[in-house]
């Protein structure tokens, strides 16, 4: 058997016993792709790509572009067993909002019919703008601004790019971050019954200064919300919930060979992972911080003609998802990677054909 082939049966198993390996190691994803799709314009990013925690078989995509067409692609994944083997496109939906073709960067979910999403600044939003999504069974979705970021620069800088946005769902509060050539800041805003934010942040604070590149962010499973700045050598930050204390989490700067500007982040299994704009995704034992990855992979190697990453998520299954920025006029495309099982599912797997061989030969 190849190892192409192997990689496909133990997904299948994984899908088969619903288990996924735990975290004595990382990257416990096979390493063949699964094309699920592609932005639907030419020139179009995908800029990020989230699992909808609600629906299994859902993802939804920002897609992004210079002049227009910033739109919210959804999916849906078709499966075999559990494996996911491919997606069909259900809309694509443009935002109404007034961004004068500013960038949609970065979407995130707050109940099953409510996700937030990020527009660069630029035109007649200066300082960006936050941006809600609702009704998702079906285009056209309803977009509402919830949030001018005017001012809330914790250094009262003029540009307030907002490159991530994150979402605390048990708490009820919205992250956003900044992407600035000189200070990073990050600002807390509480989500209201009714979807709205409070009218100004709850707070905003620098966590890196000097610094560009400031990107996409989540909230850990220790309720902090974690960021990244810089280029080629980057620091991830985590931000207490009250927004007083700033942690430097690997103790320093990660950087190495062919790494250029963070683009997302992504804690599963006791893993820190760190997607690269240039293709390299590296991961980071939560356990034992340290700036040298525990381990990395290189898109570029596993597909064809190379990948820039957008972002990465996993589905509620912990399969990997990760969306790609387009190049050359080409479009940007989104993958799967379908889990490995646990070892106790492949030793499940050889009682149960052991059986079924005894059962044969009995009858």
């Amino acid at each position: 058997m190849n190892f192409r082939n192997a990689n496909l049966l133990s997904a299948l198993l994984a899908a088969t016993f619903g288990g996924v390996a735990q975290a004595s190691t990382p990257f416990q994803w096979s390493t063949d792709e699964v094309l699920l799709g592609s932005t639907t314009n030419s020139s179009r990013t995908a800029d990020d790509v989230v699992a909808n925690p609600f629906n299994v078989d859902q993802i939804f995509v920002a897609q992004t572009g210079n002049t227009s067409n910033q739109a919210i692609l959804r999916f849906t994944l078709t499966r075999v067993g559990g494996l996911i083997t491919g997606a069909t496109l259900d809309y694509d939906s443009i935002s109404s909002l007034n961004h004068n073709g500013q960038g949609l960067k970065s979407l995130d979910f707050y109940n099953a019919d409510t996700l937030y999403y990020t527009l660069e600044e630029g035109g007649p939003n200066t300082y960006g703008l936050i941006g809600r999504a609702t009704s998702l069974a079906a285009d056209p979705l309803v977009h509402t601004q919830v949030a001018d970021l005017t001012g809330v620069r914790a250094d009262g800088g003029s540009a307030y790019d907002p490159e991530g946005i994150a979402i605390d769902r048990l708490n009820s509060f919205l992250y956003v971050m900044t992407d600035d050539s000189a200070d990073q800041s990050v600002a807390q805003y509480t989500i209201n019954g009714d979807g709205s934010l409070s009218a100004t942040p709850n707070w905003s604070t620098t966590f890196a200064s000097g610094v560009g590149n400031g990107n996409d962010g989540i909230v850990l499973s220790d309720g902090r919300v974690a960021t990244v700045a810089g280029s080629s050598s980057v620091n991830i930050y985590a931000i207490s919930q009250d927004g007083t204390t700033v942690t430097d989490l690997l103790g320093g700067a990660t950087s190495g060979s062919g790494r250029d500007t963070p683009q997302d982040l992504l804690e599963f299994d006791g893993f820190l992972y760190l997607a690269w704009e240039s293709g390299i995704i590296d991961a980071f034992d939560l356990t034992s911080p340290s700036t040298t990855p525990t381990a990395s992979i290189d898109l570029d190697t596993l597909i064809a003609g190379g990948v820039s990453i957008g972002g990465i998520d996993v589905t509620s299954d912990g399969h990997l998802l990760v969306a790609t920025r387009a190049a050359g006029g080409s479009t940007g495309e989104i993958y799967a990677f379908n889990a490995i099982p646990e070892p106790g599912s492949i030793a499940l797997l050889g009682l149960g054909g052991l059986a079924l061989i005894r059962r044969r030969r009995r009858a």
